[in-house]
C-alpha cells in the first residue's frame, strides 16, 4: 500500500511529500502519470530554472477551440499577457512593463493592505470567537490591495473566488475551463475606465496571477507557523522573517534540446516538473533556500519584493493580539494542481 494519500497530481498537499520529495532530491526521475521528468533538489532546480534550455511550457487553448467548437477568447488574450507564459524578447518586454507597473504602485499596494488588514484584524478578532482567517481577513485584504496594484476598478463587487490561473494546469476540467471563461467575462465586464481591450486584458492577467501568487504564499506560510503553535497566544509566537513555506509547490519547464542530466537523457520537448516546495525541507546551508520559493532566473516573480512586504506587515499586526488559538479546521481550493492555496482557514481564539 502506498504511504501517499494524494495522487501524483496533488502530491505537494499529501503529509508524507517530503518522502516523495527526498526520493527526487537524490536524482531526477520519470513519472509515467505525470508524463514529465521530476526534480526536487533544490540546486538542481536553481541551475535548470538559469539554462536557457528549458524554456516556459506553453499554456496555448486553441486546441480546445478546435476539438470542441468551444470559445476561449479571454482566456487566451489573458494567458498571452502571463510573463510566465513567455519567453525571448516578448517575456522580456512584458516583464519590463510589469515591473514599471509595480514600481508606480508599489506604495499605494501597500498602504492598502497594511490599513485593511489592521482594520480588520482589529474588528474581527474583537467581534468573533471563531473565524475564517481566509475569507473574513486575507481574501478581501490581497483582493482589495492587488485591484490597486494594477489600476483596475470594478463597477460592483465581485464576489467570487477568482482562481482563474487555475487555465494553467493542462489537466483542469472543460468544464472548470468553460466556468473561468465565463467569470473572465463577467470580471472583465465590470472594469470601470477607458481602457482598450489589450490593456484590459493586460491588467487582469497581471491580477489573476497575483491574487493566487499572494494568497497562496501567505495563507501557506500562516498555517505552517499556527499549525506549529496551537494554544499559545497569537502575541507570542515567534514567527519566520522569510516565509518558511511556498503556496507555489512546482514549476514546470520543457526542454527545448536534447540534455544529459544526472545521467538521464531529458529528450527535446520533454517536460520537468521542479518541486520548489521542497526547500522548505532540504538541508543545506542556506536556510530553507526561501529565495528559491519566487523562482530563480530571468522568470523569478516580479512581486518578490512585495510578497515579502506583506507577510513582514501581516507579523506586525498579527502578534498585536493577546488572544490564544486553535485551528479548527482549514481546507485547499478544490481541484488546484498549480497552486497551494488555502481556502479556509479557521481559528478558534480565546482568552
Amino acid at each position: 500500500m502506498s504511504q501517499f494519500t494524494k495522487s501524483i497530481f496533488e502530491i505537494h498537499k499529501d503529509k508524507n511529500k517530503q518522502d516523495f520529495y527526498k526520493k527526487n532530491a537524490e536524482k531526477i526521475n520519470w513519472s509515467k502519470d505525470l508524463d514529465a521528468w521530476v526534480c526536487a533538489d533544490p540546486e538542481k532546480i536553481k541551475s535548470i530554472l538559469h539554462d536557457k534550455d528549458f524554456i516556459v511550457t506553453s499554456y496555448e487553448v486553441d486546441s480546445f477551440n478546435l476539438k470542441l467548437g468551444l470559445d476561449f477568447k479571454n482566456t487566451k488574450n489573458i494567458i498571452g499577457y502571463f510573463p510566465l507564459a513567455n519567453e525571448g524578447e516578448a517575456h522580456l518586454k512584458l516583464k519590463k512593463q510589469v515591473m514599471a507597473q509595480v514600481a508606480k504602485n508599489y506604495d499605494l499596494c501597500l498602504n492598502i493592505f497594511s490599513s485593511q488588514l489592521e482594520g480588520l484584524i482589529d474588528s474581527i478578532f474583537t467581534s468573533y470567537d471563531t473565524l475564517d482567517l481566509m475569507q473574513d481577513i486575507l481574501v478581501p485584504t490581497v483582493n482589495e490591495s492587488l485591484l490597486a496594484l494594477f489600476d483596475i476598478k470594478l463597477n460592483g463587487s465581485y464576489k467570487k473566488d477568482m482562481g482563474f490561473s487555475q487555465v494553467l494546469d493542462k489537466f483542469v476540467s472543460i468544464k472548470r475551463r468553460i466556468e473561468i471563461e465565463n467569470d473572465l467575462t463577467e470580471f472583465l465586464a465590470s472594469m470601470e475606465g477607458n481602457f482598450s481591450q489589450d490593456q484590459r486584458h493586460y491588467n487582469v492577467a497581471q491580477f489573476v496571477i497575483g491574487y493566487d501568487g499572494f494568497l497562496s504564499s501567505l495563507s501557506n506560510a500562516i498555517y505552517f507557523t499556527l499549525s506549529n503553535n496551537q494554544e499559545k497566544k497569537l502575541s507570542a509566537i515567534l514567527w519566520q522573517e522569510n516565509m518558511p513555506v511556498t503556496g507555489i509547490p512546482y514549476l514546470a519547464r520543457i526542454a527545448s534540446k536534447d540534455k544529459i542530466l544526472d545521467g538521464e537523457k531529458i529528450l527535446k520537448g520533454q517536460l520537468i516538473r521542479l518541486y520548489l516546495d521542497n526547500a522548505a525541507f532540504h538541508n543545506s546551508d542556506a536556510p530553507h533556500f526561501s529565495e528559491l520559493f519566487f523562482g530563480y532566473g530571468i522568470h523569478k516573480c516580479v512581486g518578490t519584493q512585495i510578497s515579502k512586504k506583506m507577510w513582514e506587515i501581516f507579523i506586525k499586526k498579527i502578534i498585536t493580539i493577546d488572544k490564544k488559538f486553535i485551528i479548527k479546521s482549514a481546507s485547499y481550493r478544490k481541484d488546484d494542481y498549480v497552486f497551494l492555496k488555502y481556502q479556509n482557514i479557521i481559528l478558534e481564539t480565546y482568552e
